[in-house]
């Protein structure tokens, strides 16, 4: 009863240890992260806006910040955000000798809802149908809201915070002057942590992008200039700086709009020119008091947005507290069954334990008995393997031994054979070279015979010039002694005919002479190229051989 006792009190221990484990573990997961990260009720800091402008012939300045002029006509994507929320699409109008101006932008919401206006048919487009919309309407549309706040003004605002004003100037008569009606200022205001994936917006090289689907009627781009556009020179435009300020734009406050109203005036003339001023510095108060309404929607929003997040913190902390409170009464209540349980599970085990004794030593015997028959079972094995093994191997030293006996009397045989086959080969070689000396030699003597044959012919062919030569010279002479003597024609004439016959015969033994030396060197190459083929001949018989 005292080990059983024993047992049940380490049981126990054990127990509690664990339990306060799993409670440790239980508050660490519920307080952690309220204590780690000290969460407060409280408002958003300060909001960071990037913004994106194309004002007047358009000037474009990049949400990095960055100017650029650019003169194409057709549609052009001008901004996308990466969440597919707000999709800006513009499309650009002739404006004088080599400008261009926006004279319609249209703007997807999501849920393919669009809102679109057209400067040059002064037109509202809702979903690609035309709509009125009064000064002061606001309307929900997609994702965003449309408001148009003024007679030539207008603001769409997106549900993830990027916001775009367009401000527009028309008149009739600037469609015969200029080629378009009217153009379309727009300033794109967003959070800094809304992405734009494709657009003007980014750089003037996503001027190549198709902007289809948003225009309700879409027009293929081309890049064009009528005339070369007028050059800016000092004097133009110190003019148009001052017919900017005096429309009542500053260069310090809005340095962007100052240039583009500047460029505008050189190219456009000074009535044009005011006019886009005036119609800037419009959207630049359109952009202040928007940019406050804004921020403020923009604040109000994140501010809500924390205090449901600490809410639902608050909720789950309170829920985990519950829990907790819940664990450690259980744990409480379990301690004491499980004393009680363990108590009777510990003298359980004790009975067991002898029981388990008993068996082990009567298997232990039982094992012993079979452990020895094995035993002596392998030693029996044993000895008939070794017997077995022992005649295996005197059989395969046998078979061995009269292997190799036959082995040797084999290779003796082979090599026997291989000499007497050398010895023929060796006395075929010796044949063969007898004879290729022999032909060799018969070959050489023939040659010699063929030289000498030539030489005597050519000889006696000489000698007979020769003779020729020395019969025709005295008949020469005589016919001249006669010549001397008679002294008529026809010893002249004869003497000549002597004198013809002695160079002919002199000629034809010069002749054979040199046919006797060409004989003598044809009988020497003949002989040479005998020689040759004696060798090849020879050493043909030797690769046989070989």
């Amino acid at each position: 009863m005292q080990s059983s006792t024993a047992i049940g009190r380490m049981l126990y221990s054990r127990f509690a240890l664990a339990s306060l484990l799993a409670l440790a573990l239980v508050m660490v997961t519920v307080f952690g992260d309220v204590q780690g990260r000290s969460i407060r009720r409280g408002r958003v800091g300060p909001v960071t806006i990037k913004r994106c402008q194309s004002l007047g012939d358009p000037h474009f300045t990049t949400l990095n910040g960055l100017q650029y002029d650019f003169q194409g006509l057709g549609d052009y994507v001008f901004a996308k955000t990466r969440d597919g929320k707000f999709t800006v699409h513009t499309r650009t109008g002739r404006w004088g000798a080599g400008a261009s101006v926006n004279v319609n932008a249209a703007v997807d919401l999501g849920n393919d809802r669009t809102f679109e206006y057209d400067v040059e048919q002064d037109v509202f487009y809702v979903d690609g149908e035309k709509t009125e919309i009064k000064v002061g309407q606001k309307f929900k549309l997609g994702s965003g809201t449309v408001e148009r706040v003024g007679q030539t003004a207008a603001i769409v605002t997106s549900k993830n915070g990027a916001r775009m004003t367009m401000n527009w100037y028309r008149h009739p008569q600037w469609k015969h002057q200029l080629g378009s009606s009217g153009y379309i200022s727009l300033v794109i205001d967003m959070p800094s942590n809304v992405e734009v994936s494709q657009g003007l917006c980014l750089t003037q090289t996503h001027s190549n992008l198709q902007a289809r689907g948003i225009l309700h009627n879409h027009k293929a781009r081309k890049i064009v200039r009528f005339t070369d556009p007028k050059k800016i020179t000092a004097r133009r435009k110190k003019w148009a700086k001052k017919v900017c300020t005096k429309a009542g734009l500053s260069h310090k406050k809005n340095p962007n709009a100052f240039r583009a109203c500047v460029l505008d005036t050189i190219q456009s003339g000074k009535k044009i020119g005011k006019t886009i001023a005036k119609n800037i510095k419009k959207i630049k108060k359109l952009e202040k008091k928007g940019n406050k309404k804004y921020l403020r929607a923009l604040k109000q929003k994140l501010d809500k947005e924390v205090s449901d997040v600490i809410r639902k913190k608050e909720i789950e902390i309170s829920k985990l507290q519950k829990i907790a409170k819940e664990v450690r009464a259980s744990s409480e209540i379990k301690k004491k069954k499980c004393i009680a349980k363990n108590n009777k599970k510990a003298e359980d085990a004790e009975h067991d334990v002898k029981k388990a004794q008993q068996k082990l030593v009567e298997l232990t015997l039982r094992m012993k008995r079979r452990a020895l028959r094995i035993l002596k079972k392998a030693a029996r094995k044993a000895r008939k393997l070794a017997q077995k093994a022992r005649r295996l191997a005197r059989i395969a030293k046998r078979k061995a031994t009269r292997k190799a006996i036959r082995a040797a009397r084999k290779a003796k045989r082979l090599a026997k054979q291989a000499q007497r086959r050398a010895r023929r080969l060796a006395r075929k070689e010796r044949a063969l070279a007898r004879k290729a000396k022999r032909a060799a030699r018969r070959a050489a003597k023939k040659a010699a015979w063929k030289k000498a044959k030539q030489e005597r012919a050519a000889r006696r062919a000489a000698r007979k010039a020769r003779r020729a030569a020395l019969k025709a010279a005295r008949k020469a002479r005589r016919a001249a002694k006669k010549a001397k003597k008679t002294g008529t024609r026809r010893a002249r004439k004869s003497a000549r005919r002597a004198k013809r016959a002695a160079r002919k015969a002199a000629l034809k033994a010069k002749r054979a002479q040199k046919k006797l030396e060409r004989e003598k060197r044809r009988a020497a190459r003949r002989a040479k190229r005998a020689a040759r083929k004696a060798r090849r001949e020879r050493r043909r018989q030797c690769l046989r051989i070989a």
